[in-house]
């Protein structure tokens, strides 16, 4: 074969070679790119659903995310265009009764449309109240409702124990955490009326929760793992210490038994009360090597917390050692 067309050959085949691995390497830049960053949709929000007093001016607000341009507004009240105001926020007072009230926002390529319903009422008597516990024992939710239905309602003042702890806003009910066991005496209390009292027992519960553990995504060998434990009291007493177990195993050499894996302990003394949390310190070493091998591989490590005569909670976590 002739020495210049054998070198050609070589040269269109590199030039093959080359633009098929760049065309790859954008490509799979472009896949990445799509897969780490999806494009955000574009939202429309103006709170939520509500009751307020009628006569009363009531500011509505609408909030636009991910939307670029020019943005027009356009409210329709009952059905009927509102042609008073073309921007994101409406004032107006409401009537007794049920309202619906939409709101658009629009740019040059699309429309988002969000509506909600305005109760108006003329009496403390359309509320009541009633305090409802959560999961977490000592929380306490105290849910109005409107014409028989649950309801949003701002300006409702409750007390406990004939102190004030709090008024609920628009979207809001008043909410309590951290109670301790006990009973309490409540009361709510809406435009200068009392619409509910009562009693709320709490009972006695010890609750130690693992809220979260910031363990990194990647180290190497011979690195020490400095974390930190947040443990959370979602019960109505106070725990006085407890204790911390950490179990770390290479999944990829779990056949070779205790090699495998390290343990580490911790001993918390001070007390946690109902509601508050602490910060725990969580500290583990990576050998450079165990019996010759470098222990690179994926990790799993399990976080257990024994408290009060062996109550425990756990968590587990995973990582890579490079």
């Amino acid at each position: 074969m002739n020495k210049k067309v054998y070198t050609v050959i070589i040269i269109l085949i590199i030039t093959i070679i080359a633009s098929f691995l760049i065309f790859n390497y954008f490509n799979s830049q472009e896949n990445n790119s799509a897969t780490d960053s999806p494009p955000k949709v574009p939202q429309l929000n103006m709170g939520c659903s509500h009751v307020v007093w009628i006569d009363e001016n009531e500011t509505l607000t609408a909030h636009v995310s991910n939307m670029i341009g020019n943005i027009s507004y356009s409210w329709w009240i009952d059905g009927i265009n509102n042609n008073d105001t073309t921007v994101h926020e409406l004032t107006k007072s409401f009537t007794q009764g049920a309202h619906s009230i939409k709101v658009t926002a629009s740019n040059d390529t699309i429309t988002l449309e969000k509506e909600i319903t305005i109760t108006g009422i003329s009496s403390a008597k359309d509320i009541s109240i009633k305090p409802v516990p959560s999961s977490t024992f000592g929380t306490w939710k105290f849910q109005a409702s409107c014409c028989g239905a649950s309801a949003n309602v701002a300006g409702i003042q409750i007390t406990l124990n004939e102190k004030p702890v709090g008024t609920s806003q628009k979207c809001t009910p008043v909410t309590i955490s951290g109670m301790r066991a006990g009973n309490y005496t409540w009361s709510a209390q809406y435009h200068d009326q009392i619409i509910g009292n009562g009693t709320i027992e709490v009972p006695k519960t010890k609750v130690l929760h693992i809220s979260k553990v910031d363990v990194a995504s990647q180290y190497r060998t011979g690195d020490t793992i400095s974390a930190k434990l947040v443990v959370g009291n979602s019960g109505t007493q106070d725990i006085k210490g407890f204790h911390v177990y950490t179990h770390i195993i290479n999944d990829n050499f779990a056949w070779m038994g205790d090699t495998a894996t390290r343990e580490y302990t911790f001993d918390y003394k001070n007390t946690i009360s109902p509601g508050e949390s602490a910060q725990v310190p969580i500290t583990a070493t990576i050998p450079e090597k165990v019996k010759g091998v470098k222990p690179t591989g994926h990790y799993t490590i399990t976080i257990e917390i024994h408290y009060d005569d062996q109550k425990t909670c756990s968590l587990t976590k995973e990582t890579e050692v490079i």
